[in-house]
């Protein structure tokens, strides 16, 4: 039985990930590099913003140690988050149908909690959730599935009785290792057949989700 709604963030909340392509892409033009759309899905979407300038340091050999890194991604995303992130379409009202229908709800995310706390509330949607858990929070973060067994330990629940709502292949692959129902709705990159192969549902908007839910407790009456 259905119980608990998993959510990433960006990508899936919010249309962010074109603003996290475009701060890397400043940061390492500095060094004349280039990080291509292929490289950013498959080495960047979806991990934590450290792992990503891990990568930067790694592949770029930055004179910058990796925490003067984040102080100058952070100041470049603050810059860019003033001129504000749009919802992906269908996130207010599918949040109010699945508290109608009183699943469970959490935010799990490789972001930041003050800057995902900001952005939601910002939208006034944080009140729909009812946890949050962050990358920092367990040992390895995505494509691991320790942030997702996180969710649902906050959440009380088991994994069976939870779906993730993804869009990262990197998320999929932490979903589906956490043994949980995965939903993907893609956004900078349509899965490649391996983790298209983990999905259990491929939708084009968060509507298609409403839409499936309704038809799940339509067969529980």
């Amino acid at each position: 039985m259905l119980k608990g709604i998993i959510f990433d963030l960006d990508g899936i909340l919010i249309d962010s990930e074109p603003i996290a392509y475009s701060i890397l892409q400043e940061m390492v033009s500095a060094y004349g590099g280039y990080i291509s759309l292929d490289d950013y899905t498959v080495n960047y979407l979806g991990r934590t913003v450290a792992m990503g300038l891990s990568t930067i340091k790694s592949v770029f050999n930055t004179p910058e140690t990796e925490e003067e890194l984040m102080e100058i991604y952070l100041r470049k995303e603050q810059e860019k988050l003033i001129e504000g992130v749009p919802l992906r379409p269908g996130v207010k009202e599918l949040l109010v149908y699945v508290k109608t229908c009183g699943y469970k709800t959490i935010v799990a995310s490789s972001s930041i909690r003050e800057r995902a706390e900001n952005i939601l509330k910002s939208y006034d949607i944080l009140k729909y959730f009812d946890d949050m858990v962050f990358g920092c929070e367990v040992p390895k973060g995505k494509p691991h599935p320790d942030i997702f067994l996180k969710a649902c330990e906050k959440l009380g629940i088991q994994p069976h009785e939870a779906i993730v709502i993804e869009d990262s292949e990197a998320g999929i692959e932490a979903s589906y290792s956490a043994n949980i129902t995965t939903i993907c709705i893609p956004d900078m990159k349509y899965p490649d057949k391996h983790y298209k192969n983990m999905v259990c549902y491929l939708f084009d908007s968060l509507f298609d989700v409403m839409r499936l839910l309704e038809e799940y407790g339509q067969m529980q009456m």
